[in-house]
């Protein structure tokens, strides 16, 4: 895993941030390397984080100084042999119980983890849905107006809920590159309120000026009622789930519960090296080896659970600096080039019947759709124009059909 910076959340720029999600993105793509060549990195794994942990180094240093004291007693006790064989046997089922432990902790922050994923990604949508009903039903200059005000809700969001993305480094660069807000607007976002600190009211000032926005393009008659409240439910949709993300980040875990297992972590590291280092014996030819494999054994053990801690703890929070953790600076920016290519599209004028037939033509359709469809077009042209005659006589609507098939075999 590891920390992508160790640096201090005010060093970080604006260009930092998006280097970081590259950076992110070039580490996942390492998922679907071959075992033998993903064990042999040591950034963006877990290993990077074990060597800055205390009760690693505490657990090493635990087990050298008692095999030391082991091998240089002065008494002739043996304490290998079996004599610490009912504390091993305890320390199996601690094991057990200490591991499922960590495994409810993982489960949780994972279940939290993805659940906060859906909802960054039910954001996202929720805007360019937003944007496309604004540029079909409104004046560009409305739905612009509207489609601001949500990408600048969605930069404030972030803003106030992870330390990682600040005022300095994240909001004002988005703001003004993007030009999401006018001068008054952004004094009274930022000046009246403080956008780092509480980041949810000014998100949920800005989406009540959507609603307004709202409420004024209906009276004005560019929405009707239908259109009206489709754009409320998404925008209200938006507003729920903002809220719902402030308030599931700010209730982890239950303290207790980590509390309770950095304790017994604490605990048993230490007393596993004790009793794996003075078991640690056997005859002067085969010592070596017992030794080597007892060492073995207790640092795989260390890693082992040290490492599913720290896999939990950082699972528990996507939004901070960790090399897990969610890319919130390209998500942000995706949704922001996308809302506007959709203000932007163009509305071309649709093609004829005939010409659709003819593209259906070019196409995998079946043969049977293509017949129905020319049908259709010949019995409106004849109904539209009165040119033709009613065709009864099956030969003659075999024969149309024909020269009609002839044609679009040319396009």
């Amino acid at each position: 895993m590891g920390k992508l910076t160790r640096r201090s959340y005010d060093d970080l720029s604006y260009d930092d941030l998006g280097k970081i999600d590259k950076h992110r993105v070039r580490i996942a793509a390492r998922c679907e390397e071959p075992s033998h060549r993903m064990i042999s990195r040591l950034e963006g794994t877990v290993i990077g984080e074990i060597v800055f942990d205390v009760y690693f180094w505490l657990t090493l240093m635990t087990y050298v100084v008692f095999r030391v004291w082991t091998e240089t007693r002065t008494t002739d006790d043996d304490l290998s042999g079996g004599k610490f064989s009912s504390a091993s046997f305890y320390l199996v089922f601690f094991a057990g119980f200490l591991l499922s432990f960590l495994l409810f902790y993982i489960s949780q922050n994972n279940s939290r983890y993805f659940e906060f994923l859906a909802d960054t990604m039910f954001l996202m949508g929720r805007i360019n849905d937003a944007a496309t009903l604004a540029k079909t039903t409104l004046p560009i200059e409305r739905a612009r107006r509207i489609v601001r005000y949500l990408n600048a809700s969605h930069v404030a969001a972030y803003t106030g809920l992870s330390a990682s993305y600040n005022k300095k480094n994240f909001f004002d660069p988005l703001v003004q590159k993007h030009a999401l807000l006018s001068n008054s607007e952004y004094e009274h976002i930022t000046g009246e309120m403080n956008v780092e600190k509480d980041g949810a009211k000014p998100t949920f000032e800005l989406i009540t000026w959507v609603m307004m926005d709202i409420r004024a393009a209906q009276k004005e008659g560019h929405m009707d009622s239908n259109e009206a409240l489709q754009m409320r439910t998404l925008v209200l949709q938006l507003r729920s789930r903002i809220a719902k993300i402030f308030i599931l980040r700010t209730a982890p875990i239950p303290y207790l519960f980590i509390h309770c297992l950095n304790l017994l972590t604490a605990g048993y590291l230490p007393v596993f090296a004790i009793v794996i280092a003075v078991e640690t014996g056997g005859e002067d030819n085969i010592k070596w080896v017992q030794e080597l494999v007892n060492a073995m054994v207790m640092l795989l053990q260390t890693m082992f659970i040290i490492g599913l801690r720290i896999v939990g703890q950082q699972l528990s929070d996507p939004y901070g600096n960790d090399i897990i953790d969610l890319q919130i600076m390209r998500y942000v920016k995706i949704i922001l080039l996308g809302s506007n290519a959709i203000l932007n599209a163009e509305n071309l004028t649709p093609p004829s019947l005939i010409e659709e037939t003819a593209l259906m033509y070019k196409s995998d359709a079946t043969k049977k759709d293509i017949l129905e469809s020319l049908v259709d077009i010949i019995k409106n042209e004849e109904t539209m124009n009165d040119k033709m005659e009613p065709m009864n006589d099956n030969t003659e609507i075999t024969t149309l059909l024909s020269n009609k098939e002839d044609q679009f075999s040319l396009c």
